[in-house]
């Protein structure tokens, strides 16, 4: 169970994480004790890139939680509504794999980019400049240090916050400074 958990539990957040929450039902619920929610559920690249097995669990896998409760989350609408839904990724973030974002493991810094790629896409003025401009900077740094593999899965990510793959670093700034800011 992740450290926050007990938190959230008693917090206003506590309807979201809860099997019996009516916007999360099926393949929405986020709950707090169940952590496997199916290999046939992850598309093959994403298993091949994080390592996914048929029996891969959150203890041998630090990307596994984070991965299961994103995977759904990439093909719904992405609105105000759904930003509960867009939430529940931050709570299954474990302390591997916030170690593992500390050190820039590609792999890592991949998951949180396509997070931050779904954040930008909830026009919030309080979120959504933040989570492009944080989903910019990880598409740079991936495309910059990434393998062909990481690179491959960068496209998502990429076309969330106008990040233009293979660009030179002057081209990027410029790209960048071009892009309207959200309500303006």
């Amino acid at each position: 169970m992740s450290d926050v958990r007990h938190v959230l539990k008693e917090s206003s957040w506590a309807t979201v994480y809860t099997k019996d929450a009516h916007e999360f039902r099926g393949t929405f619920r986020a709950s707090f004790d169940e952590d496997i929610l199916g290999f046939e559920n992850v598309p093959p690249d994403l298993k091949k890139v994080f390592g996914i097995e048929q029996h891969s669990t959150p203890e041998n896998n630090a990307y596994y939680t984070t991965l299961h409760t994103l995977v759904p989350l990439l093909t719904t609408n992405r609105t105000e509504k759904s930003l509960t839904r867009l939430m529940t990724v931050v709570h299954r973030f474990t302390p591997d794999l916030y170690q593992l974002l500390r050190i820039r493991d590609e792999r890592a810094l991949l998951l949180l980019a396509y997070w931050l790629g779904l954040m930008s896409e909830v026009h919030l003025w309080w979120i959504s400049d933040r989570a492009q401009s944080e989903c910019f900077a990880c598409c740079r740094y991936l495309d910059i240090n990434g393998d062909d593999t990481i690179r491959a899965l960068l496209p998502f990510p990429a076309n969330q916050c106008g990040y233009q793959i293979g660009k030179k670093k002057e081209e990027l700034e410029s790209v960048r400074a071009s892009q309207p800011a959200y309500g303006k």
